[in-house]
């Protein structure tokens, strides 16, 4: 049962409510705080992200939201991976295994988000598909683009058709961004196809998103402006099953069905000799291993 909030709250509580209803998988704070806005039951300003933030926290914290729900995918905690004995290292193959399905696809493709904060919704389609994701975090830095450039270059060299599907803010940076990725990795002679997914100048009607004005300061104000007007969008207002829904779509389209299934009828039956393998070592105890020290 849902707990009763102060009632000058209590509009906002629901709208969190519905808001997470509609999601799969786990979003941030501001992804929601962006949903509310296109609801209306949150103001557009530091005043309602701050009230958002406090309302969802203390949600949290009284246990209304379970706490996977929420996502932070700006921290992260790195550690060099280690494993209990040759059983458990060979339980985490068994688990992790997969064969490349885009092995045998004519067609080899990307997906790159300008934001990283929604890495985790693309992360989950992505990882579905075995697609590879570039969350770029704004303007990419001449390493990134050298080493994908070094990669679709490997593909070229293949025979692969290479695509690129961008997803980023719908304002003078944002579009700017399509424009430098293109350039810096053609730079390094790689060859591809590259495509904007969202957000799209008809997003904003469609699905009521809302908008920011541009800011004059932005040196690429003036070029926006002259072709697209003076509205913004930022990609974390558009809803996250929307993000999912576009990225399936763009995948899809580009896969072989044959050839996509004949790749997971090798992976089934490498998987039952895999697992074979990992139950002989648990059964024998692993390989025995001298750990007295000299």
């Amino acid at each position: 049962m849902r707990r009763k909030y102060y009632k000058k709250s209590q509009a906002v509580i629901d709208a969190i409510y519905n808001v997470l209803d509609t999601v799969d998988g786990a979003v941030s704070t501001r992804q929601i705080y962006y949903q509310l806005i296109s609801i209306g039951v949150i103001s557009p300003t530091a005043a309602g992200y701050n009230k958002a933030q406090r309302l969802i926290l203390r949600m949290r914290k009284l246990g209304d939201i379970p706490p996977e729900k929420i996502c932070d995918r700006t921290r992260s905690k790195h550690q060099a991976p280690s494993w209990n004995g040759l059983v458990d290292i060979m339980e985490t193959v068994q688990e992790q295994y997969r064969r490349d399905y885009w092995s045998e696809q004519d067609t080899a493709i990307y997906i790159a988000v300008e934001k990283r904060a929604l890495e985790g919704i693309f992360q989950q389609v992505c990882d579905e598909y075995g697609v590879g994701l570039f969350p770029l975090g704004g303007y990419a830095s001449y390493s990134l683009h050298y080493d994908w450039a070094m990669e679709i270059l490997k593909l070229n060299r293949w025979g692969k058709d290479v695509k690129i599907y961008y997803f980023g803010d719908f304002d003078p940076s944002g579009m700017n961004i399509d424009e430098n990725v293109v350039c810096q990795t053609l730079e390094h002679g790689a060859q591809f196809t590259f495509e904007r997914v969202g957000i799209l100048p008809e997003d904003i009607e469609k699905f009521n998103l809302m908008t920011l004005p541009v800011k004059r300061s932005d040196t690429r104000a003036k070029a926006f402006i002259d072709k697209y007007g003076t509205e913004c969008v930022e990609l974390d207002a558009l809803q996250p099953n929307e993000l999912k829904r576009r990225i399936r779509l763009v995948i899809e389209q580009n896969i072989d069905p044959d050839k996509w299934d004949r790749v997971r009828a090798i992976e089934r039956e490498e998987r039952i000799s895999l697992d074979k393998f990992v139950e002989h070592i648990r059964g024998n105890g692993g390989i025995a291993v001298d750990t007295t020290l000299q």
